[in-house]
């Protein structure tokens, strides 16, 4: 069995360094502020990224039988993780918010890692959330 680390992980194409990953959640979030429509768009994102990260990392351990039976699934928690992305970054654009955190993390139409790129986003919060519940 493979041992992760954050290192490991940061040699990948255009993977986040927590120090960027962290601005970009700053940026979002004071963007967000105490608006209570971008707060739900917020919580619609997290619940989005915990379900991702769950299928996400049965992956690591999982038989390749087990990830292909799961792949279909994995793909549509993925879409819903960018989905959520950007109907957080259009609502606060709507409110005159410039949304550069958006721009920072990058599109599905840029490339294949900028849309690896969006879920790894919605990795890290709900990697965020775990560790606020402790």
């Amino acid at each position: 069995m493979e041992i992760f680390t954050i290192r490991t992980y940061e040699t990948k194409p255009e993977a986040f360094t927590i120090d960027d990953v962290a601005q970009i959640h700053d940026q979002m979030i004071m963007e967000i502020g105490q608006d209570l429509i971008a707060l739900e768009y917020y919580h619609r994102l997290l619940r989005a990224g915990i379900s991702y990260m769950d299928i996400r990392t049965k992956w690591a351990i999982q038989t390749k039988e087990e990830n292909h039976a799961m792949n279909d699934e994995r793909t549509k928690k993925h879409n819903k993780v960018i989905y959520e992305l950007d109907e957080l970054a259009n609502y606060l654009r709507s409110m005159g918010y410039r949304c550069a955190w958006r721009d920072r993390i990058g599109y599905e139409k840029d490339g294949k890692y900028f849309r690896k790129r969006c879920g790894d986003f919605g990795c890290y919060l709900a990697f965020l959330a775990s560790l606020h519940t402790r």
